[in-house]
């Protein structure tokens, strides 16, 4: 599949159409905030725990038994900061199988369901987390690159972590696949009670020696009237 780099904002993802967007410059000061003022997206108020990512050795080919498992309520947020240490991809390359010792015969794979080929630096198999309600899940990275091309994957997994199904985005495509640039991420429907399990990694450059420090912030927050992405928060610069 094509393996472009698309840099996008801090801002939510949104399905919206809608003309006069952003909503809040045309509501009235008695029923909204005042035009132009504030920026929604700095009014969701996250309560913020800060991790740091497993060792590599964990990580590269995760099981159910070493990677960190979170319920998320909503309103919180998870902030990770990690290494990836070499960046690349190559189509020929396949990805290692997921097993898990606490569930015999159970076997997943960490790769998105539409790539050929397999990551060839490092992947950060992050976290799993357990939404305790139905609402929006955020996922964001920040990293010094501007021109890193990398993928932030959210995989559906079972109860010993290995990965059962791949989430879409509005359009059919994995969620979070060719991003790139030094912010970028997703906001997506999740149900309360499933897994989920966030996977980054870099595919170009084609480098082992690249070394990228980044941040992650996942956090949950409520959707739309409607069931659909709500305004998803931007990284703080600390654990609130």
């Amino acid at each position: 599949m094509p393996r472009g780099i698309t840099a996008l904002a801090l801002v939510a993802i949104t399905a919206t159409s809608c003309g006069e967007w952003p909503r809040y410059n045309y509501v009235s000061e008695e029923k909204g905030l005042s035009p132009g003022s504030v920026d929604p997206v700095s009014l969701v108020d996250i309560a913020w725990a800060e991790g740091t990512e497993s060792p590599d050795a964990e990580n590269d080919i995760p099981t159910g038994d070493d990677v960190r498992d979170d319920a998320l309520a909503q309103s919180t947020g998870l902030l990770i900061s990690g290494v990836l240490d070499g960046t690349g991809w190559s189509r020929s390359a396949e990805a290692e199988s997921i097993e898990s010792a606490s569930c015999a015969g159970t076997v997943g794979k960490r790769t998105t369901t539409q790539s050929e080929g397999d990551y060839i630096g490092d992947v950060d198999f992050l976290m799993i987390v357990t939404p305790e309600v139905d609402g929006t899940l955020c996922g964001l990275v920040e990293q010094p690159q501007d021109l890193l091309g990398w993928d932030l994957a959210l995989l559906e997994v079972d109860a010993c972590g290995i990965p059962i199904a791949t989430i879409t985005d509005g359009d059919g495509g994995d969620l979070g696949v060719d991003l790139g640039g030094q912010s970028g991420g997703w906001g997506v429907p999740v149900t309360a009670g499933l897994r989920y399990a966030v996977l980054f990694a870099g595919y170009d450059p084609n480098d082992p020696a690249n070394q990228v420090e980044y941040t992650l912030g996942v956090s949950l927050v409520g959707s739309k009237p409607n069931g659909s992405v709500g305004v998803c928060p931007a990284i703080p610069e600390g654990p609130s």
